[in-house]
């Protein structure tokens, strides 16, 4: 029993020392991005997808670089021959050496040198030795005549991975305005506390006057409890407010997992500066009546994606073609097969003799069915679809979005300044019901429902600058390079 209260004791004292371990962390906007540009999971696989591209140019670049090979082996056999004047050579010999090399113009070439020696008992020969040297080219005569099959292939991985790179710089930035929405819902989750907190404080002062009035008989027990209703109601909110809080810093954890050991705290902001930043930003948005391509890349990728399909149309144009090769084997051999032969003497014979010798010839391969034919149809309309949708869907993705969201951050730009004007409204109205309750002209539940009336609307002044906080933050995701200083941190 005593080991089991100390082994709860060793783990309880562990959680408080782990809790005691949180340190907290004071935040700002700056600060977070700072985090960004460390080692986070969400970078990393933003970087991978480009390395992705780029791999597969690299690896198709790989056929193109040239290779050394060797090799080389050694034969013996005490068999007989077959009929009498089919020798048996035996021990053999022979190595090889060159190097291949194909270019992105339809030509493969391979230069080799071949040694081989050998004996053969019934012959008297011992050691004879050759030795050949050949360069050998094949040429591609019709469907990748001078590369057009092979640098079509080229292009396409060209602008695939000239893309990634272009959306490597977008999600980038996507992720660094994901971190900055969740800063500011933090910021207006503070704001919300604010009010709240200072309507909780008026709510517990007033609880507290109707039960004192309630002990000199001046106030009713219904009084009481709707003031005390009204406690309980701002409590509620503060712990709902709490909650919300505790999701936001979950999934900025999420994004910068350098925070998970972590309290967070908010450093001093300045709310009104950022109000007039993202002001003067929808402005200058609002004065472009077309969708400034200059301020976004989505343009560009528009243009690779074209490339990337025209390349793909040209490769598969010709991929049902027939297939002509042209091969020739240039090459010089020398022997020697004196008593004492070796390979010295069969580069002698190549160098003091014209041992010159060629190889030349068509290869021709022609389908016999439609397979091939249908393959090309349905890579092609597979391929053309594919991009067309692709570029459609980002054409109207910029155009919509400054079309619609540009007029959505007015809108709520407009909704804030009508809000601000209703809740300076009712505090002018809530000041005048207090003063009538004070006189006992209004019912408890009148002043209250002016006191819920004048908490939501401030609250929705927050909420709706989020919301057009995070309208803004949705365009800058598509027009990335907006000049405005909002923009720029």
């Amino acid at each position: 029993m005593i080991s089991r209260w100390v082994g709860f004791g060793w783990w309880l004292g562990f959680l408080v020392a782990g809790l005691a371990q949180a340190e907290t962390v004071r935040v700002s906007e700056g600060s977070l991005l700072k985090l960004v540009e460390e080692s986070t999971p969400s970078v990393a696989r933003i970087h991978a997808a480009l390395l992705d591209a780029r791999s597969q140019r690299d690896s198709y670049d790989e056929k193109f670089s040239p290779s050394f090979f060797a090799g080389g082996q050694i034969a013996e056999t005490r068999e007989r021959a077959l009929i009498s004047f089919a020798p048996v050579f035996s021990p053999t010999r022979n190595a090889q050496i060159g190097v291949q090399k194909s270019l992105p113009y339809g030509v493969d070439m391979t230069a080799s040198v071949v040694m081989d020696q050998r004996t053969a008992g019934s012959l008297n020969l011992t050691n004879g030795t050759s030795l050949t040297g050949a360069l050998d080219l094949s040429i591609d005569l019709w469907k990748d005549l001078l590369g057009y099959t092979t640098r079509a292939k080229r292009r396409e991985l060209e602008a695939r991975a000239e893309k990634s790179e272009l959306e490597e710089q977008i999600n980038r930035k996507a992720f660094n305005i994901s971190v900055r929405q969740l800063y500011w819902a933090l910021v207006a989750n503070e704001e919300s506390r604010k009010i709240s907190l200072r309507l909780l404080e008026t709510a517990e002062i007033q609880a507290k006057d109707a039960k004192k009035r309630l002990r000199n008989s001046i106030a009713d027990k219904g009084e009481v409890a709707r003031y005390e209703s009204q406690v309980a109601q701002r409590r509620a909110q503060l712990t709902r407010l709490d909650y919300e809080k505790d999701e936001i810093v979950k999934q900025l954890m999420i994004l910068l997992p350098g925070l998970a050991t972590h309290e967070l705290e908010l450093l001093p902001y300045d709310l009104q500066a950022t109000v007039a930043e993202v002001l003067l930003c929808t402005a200058q948005i609002n004065t472009a009546a077309d969708a400034p391509l200059q301020y976004t890349l989505y343009d560009q990728i528009i243009e690779k994606i074209e490339a990337e399909k025209n390349a793909q149309m040209a490769s598969h144009a010709r991929y049902d073609d027939i297939d002509v090769h042209f091969k020739t084997r240039l090459k010089t051999t020398g022997v020697d097969n004196d008593a004492d032969s070796n390979l010295g003497g069969a580069w002698n014979d190549i160098s003091g003799n014209n041992r010159f010798g060629y190889e030349v010839g068509l290869e021709l391969r022609i389908p016999l069915d439609g397979k091939k034919s249908d393959t090309s149809k349905l890579r092609t309309l597979r391929d053309q679809l594919r991009s067309d949708a692709e570029a459609k869907e980002l054409k109207t993705r910029v155009e919509s979005t400054h079309r619609q969201i540009g007029r959505s951050i007015q809108y709520l730009t407009q909704v804030v300044s009508l809000l601000k004007e209703n809740s300076a409204k009712l505090r002018i109205r809530l000041k005048d019901m207090e003063q009538k309750y004070a006189q006992a002209r209004v019912s408890v539940t009148e002043l209250v429902a002016e006191q819920d009336a004048l908490l939501g609307s401030e609250l929705n002044v927050v909420q709706t600058q989020l919301e057009a906080l995070n309208a803004l933050f949705a365009y800058l995701t598509v027009f990335t390079e907006t000049p405005c200083s909002f923009n720029q941190r």
